[in-house]
């Protein structure tokens, strides 16, 4: 799955931003808090973890500028009742570590001050999250040091997590494959973000 973007960012909305790679335009819902940190970046070139969400109809790319506030955003879908909406809601009110701090401390009153999280939402979030939030930046880092060592990757899991990605992106299977297998037979140590990224420039000629 794609686990970063990097690209210029094209535009800003008050629920997602726009980034360009290669002339192709990839909607990204982000937090508020996320969106006004990057309100001044328009023009610029901005990287972003990325969350990928594939339904049946739809594809749906979730942006974060650090793996913490993506670490949370997944841990708060663990939660009953809450999708991705909701969390991105609550992370446009509180950063991952107010959120830890808060649920730490039992603290509902900073919770309670959040729009559409009533008294029930925090009675889930204090007790199904109570053993998890210590662990947020923990998960962080690792995640991070797993992205960083894709050089490692064998031939098969490249191809097939390069693979996932476009097909996340709504290429077809076969195309993906036939694009991909051409330009890592030309280049056997490339890394699996390296594929993609040329895969993608060599479909928008």
């Amino acid at each position: 799955m794609i686990a970063k973007l990097k690209g210029i960012l094209d535009s800003i909305t008050d629920s997602y931003l726009i980034i360009d790679i290669n002339g192709v335009g990839y909607q990204v819902y982000s937090s508020g808090k996320t969106l006004m940190r990057l309100i001044k970046e328009e023009g610029s070139i901005v990287s972003l973890f990325i969350e990928t969400h594939v339904r049946e109809d739809r594809i749906h790319l979730f942006g974060f500028l650090d793996n913490t506030e993506k670490v949370a955003f997944n841990m708060l879908q663990s939660v009953s009742g809450i999708g991705t909406k909701m969390a991105l809601h609550i992370l446009s009110n509180l950063t991952p570590h107010q959120l830890q701090i808060a649920i730490s401390s039992q603290n509902r009153h900073q919770l309670k001050a959040i729009s559409g999280v009533g008294p029930k939402l925090i009675d889930r979030l204090m007790i199904e999250l109570r053993d998890k939030v210590s662990n947020i930046n923990t998960i962080a880092n690792n995640t991070s040091l797993a992205i960083l060592s894709t050089d490692s990757n064998t031939h098969d899991n490249i191809l097939s997590d390069a693979i996932t990605a476009l097909i996340a992106l709504g290429i077809s299977r076969a195309e993906a494959t036939q694009i991909l297998s051409d330009i890592y037979a030309l280049s056997p140590s490339i890394s699996v973000n390296e594929l993609v990224r040329t895969a993608l420039q060599r479909r928008a000629k």
